[in-house]
């Protein structure tokens, strides 16, 4: 009597407890995936991040399902398959790319991205090994057809919702980019810094010589474009300039109604921006947003981000001049 009180008062849930639980991660995993993810109710850093918390408590009880593993040691496996698979993808793009690969092979477009700071969703990983463990239980009563029709549709839409859970999102991978937050089109000019200058507190001031005519943009509200001279895209990683980025980097600002204005950083790691889908793209220290005040444009920098009025002349910029250099813009207008 006394074990059977100590068993019964573990944390580990009951089958029909456990169901309960896995139906609600799915449901969090496709109301995430397909109606929170992009529309701007939730930072894109959190509906991320809910994708892995909930993906880890579907996966490794939908892979069991799959493999018809009912004994404790089979279904361990699937567990640790799981958790193996998602920890090398968040580690290594190589193991990301390698997993898009042969998912391709299926027919089934996928996209998956490294971040090691997603690793935080292994916190859920001991509820998901006590839920595999309890449904994988022997039932205690012969399963009705209603209820093999219900665990069917469940396996198939958990099945569709953990390969719905990467879409190929579009966006950037970048250090800094500029967004028209603006309610009108705006045409942005953009001079690059030319490699090498330094841009410290105690290094020498800038000049007219450090700059050339980089980019045009004709830029409608809420587009987004990198001003990272090292951005490559998030669907496709080997699309962009890449290369290493700069400690100290620079660009200066031309539009209509915004004196002249320099954009430098120094140090900052890129980070994922996605193409805003629906609404405002969130704000971000990596961002400079452009703001109209009656005829006057802002541009107001951030805390990575430096801003100042440019105090030497620049020539005119002649965008027919400009080769395209191909950067693509985002937006819910972008073309």
């Amino acid at each position: 009597m006394t074990e059977d009180r100590a068993h019964t008062g573990t944390l580990t849930p009951t089958p029909r407890q456990a169901g309960t639980i896995w139906c609600t991660a799915l449901v969090v995993l496709v109301i995430n995936d397909h109606l929170l993810k992009g529309a701007g109710y939730l930072p894109s850093w959190l509906t991320g991040k809910l994708s892995d918390f909930a993906g880890l408590i579907v996966a490794p009880v939908l892979l069991a399902t799959l493999v018809r593993a009912r004994k404790p040691v089979p279904r361990g496996i699937c567990l640790g398959v799981i958790v193996a698979l998602f920890a090398a993808v968040k580690l290594s793009p190589e193991a990301a790319r390698a997993v898009e690969h042969v998912v391709a092979l299926l027919g089934i477009p996928w996209r998956i991205w490294s971040d090691p700071t997603d690793l935080v969703a292994l916190a859920v990983i001991p509820l998901a090994e006590r839920m595999n463990a309890a449904l994988g239980a022997p039932a205690a009563f012969k399963p009705t057809a209603a209820m093999r029709l219900r665990r069917a549709v469940a396996v198939a839409a958990g099945s569709i919702a953990c390969l719905a859970t990467s879409y190929a999102e579009t966006g950037f991978m970048t250090a800094a980019f500029l967004v028209n937050t603006t309610s009108s089109a705006l045409d942005v000019q953009l001079f690059e810094a030319r490699v090498g200058i330094d841009c410290t507190p105690v290094g020498p001031p800038l000049t007219a010589a450090d700059f050339a005519p980089a980019h045009c943009h004709h830029l409608e509200p809420q587009q987004i474009v990198p001003l990272d001279r090292n951005w490559t895209t998030i669907e496709d990683p080997d699309k962009g300039p890449a290369g290493p980025s700069l400690a100290c980097d620079a660009v200066i600002l031309r539009t209509d109604g915004l004196p002249d204005t320099l954009i430098f950083w120094r140090n900052i790691r890129q980070v994922r921006v996605p193409a805003p889908a629906t609404s405002e793209v969130d704000v971000s220290d990596h961002g400079i947003y452009l703001e109209r005040a009656g005829n006057r444009i802002y541009a107001a920098g951030t805390r990575l981000l430096l801003t100042q009025t440019v105090p030497f002349a620049l020539p005119p910029f002649d965008c027919k001049s400009i080769k395209d250099a191909g950067i693509p813009r985002l937006g819910t207008d972008a073309q």
